[in-house]
């Protein structure tokens, strides 16, 4: 049996999908979260494990990219997709250590 080369774009673009997933989540419970109501505790732990999820997803996605674009696989919307939107997400996750 014959393995299949691994398709570095395919697995990129679900990258940036899960990565945008964890963004949109933090966004929703950082502008959702009410003191009065809610227990900081577990806020706190939320937005942490969150956030690690989404940086390991970032760096595991634009690796793949990296890797997709030196082994010149062919370009279609998963590439550009991720050439397009990872900056913007990167971006946007630091932004988020600094406000």
């Amino acid at each position: 049996m014959k393995n299949a080369p691994i398709n570095f774009k395919k697995w990129s673009f679900r990258c940036l999908i899960y990565t945008f997933i964890t963004q949109a989540t933090l966004t929703f419970l950082i502008s959702s979260f009410n003191p009065l109501i809610e227990d900081q505790n577990t806020f706190g732990r939320n937005l942490q494990v969150l956030s690690v999820i989404n940086i390991i997803t970032l760096i595991i996605g634009v690796s793949f990219l990296i890797i997709s674009l030196i082994n010149k696989e062919e370009k279609n919307y998963q590439i550009y997709a991720g050439i397009v939107l990872y900056p913007v997400l990167a971006i946007h996750t630091l932004l988020s250590f600094i406000g």
